[in-house]
């Protein structure tokens, strides 16, 4: 493999493990954001009703 080629493949596999981080945050984001609740509410309804 050339030189240029591992520099191709290495500028390809920065892109690529950048938009996967960023698709990653969005899709956690998404998933936090469609959660009912917020935390503290989340949290005081499991001190109020423990299941252990």
């Amino acid at each position: 493999m050339s030189y240029n080629q591992k520099v191709w493949s290495a500028v390809l596999l920065m892109c690529a493990l950048f938009w996967t981080a960023i698709i990653g945050t969005l899709c956690t984001l998404n998933d936090h954001h469609h959660q009912p609740g917020s935390y503290a509410e989340q949290k005081n309804s499991v001190a109020k009703h423990p299941t252990c």
